[in-house]
Order: C-alpha cells, then sequence, then structure tokens
C-alpha cells in the first residue's frame, strides 16, 4: 500500500515482475480532491460553508429560523441544517457543499432577515454576521464555485 517499492506493490512485483503497478482509485481521486480544494474559490466556499454551519449551530435562535425557512420553501426536504466541514475528510466537504445548495434559498432568506433586523429582535453581533455571510455567497464566483463543486 506504501507505492511501487515497498508495501503490496513491491511485493507483488517481486513474485509477479510483469505486474504493473497502478495507484489505487481512492487514492488518485483522493488527489484530485486535494488539488481541487487548493484553489482559492474552492478554499473560499469551504471557508464560508463553515462560518455559515458555525454561525446557525452556535445560536438555537438562528437554528431556528433556518428551520423555519427551511420548512417553508422547502417542505419536503430531508435536511433542515447545514452541514458542518471536516477539514480530514474531501467527502463531508463535499455532503456540506451539497447540503447547502439545496438549502441556498432559505439559508439567503434567514441571513437577510437576520441582517435586515426589521423585527429589532437580533443584535449587532449578529446583524454584521449575517451581512457579511449574505454578500459573500451571492458573489457570482462564491455561486460558480459552488455549482462547480457539486457537480463533480
Amino acid at each position: 500500500m506504501a507505492g511501487p517499492c515497498k508495501g503490496v506493490g513491491a511485493k507483488i512485483k517481486a513474485d509477479y515482475p510483469l505486474a504493473k503497478y497502478f495507484q489505487c482509485a481512492a487514492h488518485k481521486l483522493n488527489l484530485c480532491l486535494v488539488s481541487t480544494c487548493s484553489q482559492q474559490s474552492i478554499r473560499n466556499i469551504m471557508d464560508t460553508l463553515w462560518k455559515l454551519a458555525r454561525f446557525f449551530s452556535f445560536s438555537p435562535k438562528c437554528k431556528n429560523l433556518l428551520g423555519n425557512k427551511v420548512r417553508e420553501f422547502c417542505p419536503r426536504s430531508k435536511r433542515e441544517k447545514l452541514l458542518d466541514i471536516c477539514v480530514t475528510r474531501w467527502i463531508g466537504s463535499i455532503d456540506a457543499n451539497e447540503g447547502f445548495l439545496d438549502l441556498a434559498e432559505p439559508v439567503l432568506d434567514t441571513l437577510e432577515t437576520i441582517a435586515n433586523n426589521h423585527s429589532g429582535i437580533w443584535n449587532s453581533d449578529s446583524t454584521a454576521k449575517a451581512n457579511g455571510l449574505y454578500h459573500t455567497i451571492v458573489t457570482f464566483q462564491f455561486i460558480f464555485a459552488a455549482t462547480f463543486l457539486g457537480e463533480g
């Protein structure tokens, strides 16, 4: 498993000299994902998704409003919250992006509601964070990169 010089590949090559060494498909996939995720636009998405998940998970009031908006906009959705980014598992990051894409409309409406604060129930920290997240998410670069990542 360590490559063509050590591990299983070397042992097979010793017994079968004509055998060719191929990297594991999962390893190749991981290398592709690591390369893709090293792109600045993808890193920005992951950072924003991480901030979004934290924003909603650390505030019961924000989480409750998002749940209400999800039920309003996506009544058949099985998702009610955003997934947290798992930095050690790329598939976790992909799942978090897909979850965001599924809930984009209620997430944006929730952020807009908090940022506008017409009801006066949100503190200045929450409104500032919601406003910043909203304006990050509605950019062409974010939408394009999130959609591109979701199509993979």
